[in-house]
């Protein structure tokens, strides 16, 4: 007789939703002193009691679920992926002590403080979101998936008193979230070994390898990232329900299905238009703030928008407290006029600082140096070219 009541899953993962959420509210905010005996005794343990209310009320699986053979191979796969990719960065870049895991006893401690949490998150998360699934309840999923990425997170307790930076987010949030969400595909589509050895390896790596590759933070996060991605691909087309043959047919039906010239044409012009602002060919160009000289005024990753200003009309058009885009010996600055100087010409030179500076800059600013004024800046929007431009220091 099934007594199952539909109800039930949601409130259970209600209760384990608020107690992980309350239990990562004190790791942010107890104190430092007590922050190894909290890892050490409290988190494992509150995970233990969640373990047992879920096992309790949600028993063993009865049955297996469709394909969870070739979804468990698909997770050893994905474990094989990140060792073959951490070993090729290795390889490439060298070695250097991880000063996560620099030796056996700290390896162990963390194998205890942060294994016994993975794997008891890894079978809670399993059985709510595999039952939820069965009753399809994708909201439920989501909150669970974020709920569970929050207790990798340890990363934001630091960023508390320097900030978020672009690091912390791809180490501390962006990584947990994948894994998170990669582990509740695993849990829907096949069973438990595939939800652990997929949160397992991918989340105690850096716990437990006492050498990593010699690169940045957040070209280790990239890289877990990446091969899990990779990891996440592979699997959803080898685990398809479809056969390649339905797979091929649908491939036909979409070339032969007519498609709309104008949206292409659409599409087309707006590409055009995008790439041609940005390629600096409009009146008014964009510029992506690198430093935080101009801050509180102009903060670092904001994208500016410079009216272009000819040489000629520099001495009309640009006056004291102007925030002005010039170059000086090369390199691009974007600071604000506070003073004027004239040299023995007569010619107007502009006297330039950043808001955050202390003095102003060194050199005198003529007029042909004088690219343009700033007339809006959007924050943030600068990140993802900053982003970038980092990943290639940081690989090197």
């Amino acid at each position: 007789m099934n007594t199952h009541i539909p109800k039930q899953n949601i409130i259970i993962s209600i209760i384990v939703c608020v107690s992980l959420l309350l239990l990562y509210v004190a790791f942010l905010t107890i104190p430092a002193a007590s922050l190894a005996q909290f890892n050490m005794v409290v988190r494992p343990l509150v995970f233990a009691i969640l373990a047992a209310l879920v096992f309790a009320f949600n028993g063993k699986d009865m049955r297996m679920a469709r394909g969870v053979y070739t979804i468990n191979l698909m997770a050893v796969l994905a474990v094989v992926i990140l060792g073959v990719a951490m070993l090729a960065f290795a390889f490439l870049f060298g070695v250097i002590l991880n000063p996560m895991a620099p030796n056996a006893g700290v390896i162990l401690n963390n194998l205890w403080n942060n294994g016994t949490v993975v794997l008891l998150g890894a079978y809670i998360q399993y059985k709510l979101v595999k039952k939820s699934s069965d009753e399809k309840q994708t909201v439920l999923i989501t909150i669970l998936t974020i709920t569970f990425a929050l207790t990798y997170m340890g990363g934001l307790r630091a960023a508390i008193g320097i900030g978020l930076t672009m690091e912390f987010f791809f180490v501390s949030i962006f990584r947990p979230l994948l894994i998170s969400a990669s582990a509740s595909y695993f849990a829907i589509k096949g069973g438990y070994l595939s939800v652990v050895l997929v949160n397992f390896a991918y989340s105690m790596i850096l716990y437990l390898l006492p050498f990593v590759p010699d690169i940045t933070a957040i070209a280790i996060a990239l890289l877990v990232s990446g091969a899990l991605l990779a990891a996440n691909i592979i699997s959803h087309f080898i685990a398809s329900e479809k056969s390649p043959a339905a797979r091929i047919r649908q491939r036909r039906i979409a070339r032969y299905t007519k498609k709309p010239i104008g949206g292409y044409v659409s599409f087309g012009a707006i590409l055009l238009v995008l790439v041609a602002f940005f390629s600096g060919m409009f009146p008014i160009y964009p510029l992506v703030v690198l430093t935080s000289s101009m801050e509180p005024a102009i903060s670092r990753g904001s994208l500016a928008f410079i009216q272009r200003v000819d040489a000629d009309e520099v001495y009309e058009r640009v006056g004291e407290g102007y925030i002005i885009h010039f170059e000086s010996g090369g390199v691009p600055y974007i600071h604000r006029v506070v003073g004027h100087w004239y040299n023995h010409h007569n010619v107007r030179h502009y006297i330039t600082q950043g808001d955050a500076g202390a003095g102003p800059d060194p050199y005198p600013i003529p007029p042909g140096d004088v690219m343009g004024i700033a007339r809006a800046t959007l924050p943030f929007f600068g990140f993802p070219y900053i982003f970038f431009r980092s990943l290639t220091g940081g690989f090197n």
